[in-house]
């Protein structure tokens, strides 16, 4: 009975499973990151934060240099969660990762970055980032956050 079946050789067999598991490798990649941070901005704006972060978490796995999402969670973290509190170290961090992402100069990305440093108290630093944003063609936004950095004020939040 199985006389008169051909063989499939195991060469081929082989290239065949891999073939088989690449493609499924290949849809793997996880969601697409521009829908993800559509997501991500809906639950903010329908007020659940910790979905969103659940969201963005997800995205920037599959997605780490994404800097759409990069920026959406430095912005989550400077806004208060549910105990009051802000998370300014991280989103300092999304916010310096998000301007490391591109290739031109990211004037959003060091406004995030200088608002971050003041909510940290880091002052210095703060005119710094402030001071590149405005370079960087950042527009009145940048120079209202310089000044209120300059007079000891956290900048007002960018919003979206």
């Amino acid at each position: 009975m199985g006389a008169d079946r051909p063989r499939i050789r195991p060469e081929i067999a082989r290239i065949a499973a891999l073939a088989l598991a690449a493609g499924a490798l290949a849809g793997c990649g996880g969601a697409d990151p521009d829908r993800a941070e559509a997501e991500a901005r809906a639950a903010l704006r329908a007020g659940d934060a910790a979905g969103a972060e659940g969201l963005l978490r997800g995205a920037l796995e599959d997605h780490p240099h994404h800097r759409g999402l990069l920026l959406l969670a430095s912005r989550l973290y400077q806004s208060p969660g549910p105990d009051g509190e802000v998370k300014a170290r991280l989103s300092l961090h999304y916010a310096l990762r998000a301007g490391a992402a591109g290739t031109a100069p990211d004037p959003e990305a060091a406004g995030l970055a200088c608002r971050a440093y003041a909510l940290a108290g880091r002052w210095e630093e703060a005119r710094r980032a402030c001071a590149r944003a405005s370079r960087e063609g950042g527009g009145e936004a940048a120079e209202e956050a310089a000044r209120s950095v300059e007079a000891g004020r956290v900048p007002e939040a960018g919003g979206d």
